[in-house]
């Protein structure tokens, strides 16, 4: 039990006070690296699609095994329980990042305030993939809300879901199938089918998660325009999990979210939600932040009491 309830306090408080700490040894660089590894040496074009979705599998099930097998001798290198502890607490504050999020969404908040606008626009391209080249205020502030909202369940919820059920190995599985996602997942003509399994399956990976999020959002604000929001709203987008957190804040707020967007050059439609199409405030993004962290403590809690009422 100290391997599973330590390294979550620790690594949750470390993420709290640090954030997500820029390093080249970051597990999820390492990741990336795993990933550019794999694609040169499975992806080869052909316009088979079929063929191309089974390189794809390959690359996808290489990644995972790799990242298992890397996480495995980590832990294992020195068999002390201090050090396992240790590490183990390092790679819980490495697969969250909801003091990112939290602090990317004020600083470009900030840089709105003090109407830099130039720079807020250059700050939100870093963690979202549309164009934000021509975006208002308000568009900056709405992207802030989705983004902050929908990765309330990549970054956070998912991740710590997963160490519930499984412990670390869990955990990295989904944030290796989440990166893995973020960099071949796209419907293009390059990653339509090699993309193929690695999206789909990031997909059933964040179903329970992504509803699971929104229940959390309900919760902490015990307000019922966030069930009626995701009632009425989140299947609604165009992704099958996304819309769910971002439907909860939506009414949460009595705003709207989502529409249009450009990503790279190209019109994307990933659905209107909400009703109310208000101009976004600075109060909206301290709000959002405020019910992340919320989220998060309350999350903590739960899967904390949950694994003492298990194990004794």
């Amino acid at each position: 039990m100290n391997d599973f309830i330590f390294p979550l306090i620790i690594g949750f408080f470390l993420d709290f006070v640090f954030g997500d700490p820029e390093s080249k040894f970051h597990p999820i660089r390492l990741i990336g690296k795993i990933s550019t590894f794999f694609e040169k040496i499975f992806y080869k074009k052909t316009k088979n699609s079929a063929k191309m979705k089974l390189y794809g599998l390959f690359y996808f099930i290489s990644c995972i095994l790799a990242v298992y097998v890397l996480i495995y001798l980590v832990i294992n290198i020195f068999e002390t329980t201090y050090y396992r502890i240790f590490i183990l607490s390092l790679l819980v504050y490495f697969g969250i990042s909801n003091k990112e999020l939290i602090t990317r969404a004020k600083s470009i908040e900030s840089k709105l305030s003090s109407n830099d606008i130039e720079i807020a626009r250059k700050e939100l391209s870093f963690i979202v993939g549309r164009d934000t080249k021509q975006f208002d205020e308000n568009q900056i502030r709405k992207a802030v809300i989705e983004t902050t909202s929908e990765n309330l369940c990549d970054g956070v919820i998912a991740p710590l879901f997963y160490y519930f059920l499984g412990g670390i190995y869990f955990l990295y599985v989904y944030k290796t199938v989440n990166t893995l996602d973020s960099i071949v997942g796209y419907k293009n003509d390059k990653y339509r089918n090699f993309g193929y399994f690695s999206a789909k399956i990031d997909d059933l990976l964040n179903f329970i998660p992504a509803r699971l999020t929104a229940l959390l959002i309900y919760v902490v604000t015990l307000k019922d325009d966030v069930l009626k929001g995701v009632k009425k709203f989140a299947r609604v987008h165009t992704s099958p999990n996304s819309g769910y957190p971002e439907a909860a804040i939506a009414g949460f707020l009595n705003c709207q979210l989502g529409g249009v967007n450009y990503y790279n050059n190209i019109k994307i439609d990933k659905g209107t939600i909400g009703d109310n199409d208000r101009i976004i405030l600075k109060k909206d993004i301290l709000d959002v932040c405020n019910i992340n962290m919320k989220v998060t403590v309350l999350f903590v809690i739960i899967i904390t009491a949950l694994r003492l009422n298990l194990y004794g």
